[in-house]
């Protein structure tokens, strides 16, 4: 019988984008926050999940341990810190962890070229990722967060490369090729309060709903598929 024993490592960072608001670790928390009020919203347990497992999900020490459970599979999911020590990852020390995927971060709201916090910082935190075996090849997002505090504004879902200008235009086209060639996909996340309750009724996501999305459906090396229930009737249920 297949159970959950091993973890998938989702690499995030930099945490602290340098912004004054924090916004990197804002996003990090509402991910955590998102998963965590699916999780306990969830009807019953899987029957995957052994008695030890729900424990250390339920663990203070574990909070950055999400639990994923779509109707396909079930998955445990380590939020780490692209720069985190071995030692930190309390996950390592009772399951098989695996590195999975990563989120780049980067204040999409910093001057061009010109800030520490801004997308041009990211190349050096990709290389550290792929000398180290950080960088994960089932789930790569690149998120430009920005805050745009006031909803009442007329362009309040607006994007810091919105504007429609050649010169964002060129930008978005560069940062785009940028994750394109090291197999990232781009999102651009308004982490205020409204832009993240934003778009999850949409088809076609983006923003932080896009965000989630992607690590839901992302199958994980931690994955574990349910048993399909058949609806009683069903054609194919006996012979006869």
């Amino acid at each position: 019988i297949s159970t959950m024993s091993n973890c998938s490592i989702l690499r995030v960072g930099p945490i602290d984008c340098g912004d004054g608001n924090n916004s990197a670790a804002i996003l990090h928390s509402a991910i955590v926050n998102h998963f965590s009020s699916s999780s306990s919203s969830s009807s019953s347990p899987s029957p995957s999940t052994s008695s030890a497992e729900k424990n250390e999900n339920d663990s203070p020490n574990n909070k950055n341990l999400l639990t994923i459970s779509n109707r396909y599979f079930d998955a445990r999911i380590l939020l780490a810190g692209l720069h985190d020590d071995e030692s930190s990852q309390s996950a390592k020390t009772t399951t098989t962890s695996s590195e999975d995927g990563i989120i780049l971060i980067f204040n999409a709201s910093s001057p061009i070229h010109s800030s520490s916090t801004s997308f041009d910082t990211l190349s050096p935190h990709h290389e550290f990722a792929m000398a180290n075996n950080r960088c994960g090849d089932l789930l790569r997002l690149c998120v430009g967060v920005y805050n745009i505090p006031d909803p009442t504004k007329s362009n309040c879902n607006a994007s810091p490369l919105s504007d429609g200008s050649k010169k964002s235009e060129e930008e978005y086209s560069r940062r785009v090729l940028w994750c394109l060639d090291r197999g990232y996909e781009y999102v651009e996340v308004d982490i205020s309060e409204e832009g993240l309750a934003r778009g999850f009724e949409e088809r076609d996501k983006d923003g932080f709903a896009r965000v989630v999305e992607a690590i839901g459906s992302c199958m994980w090396s931690s994955h574990v598929m349910k048993r399909r229930v058949v609806a009683s009737g069903a054609v194919g249920g006996g012979g006869g």
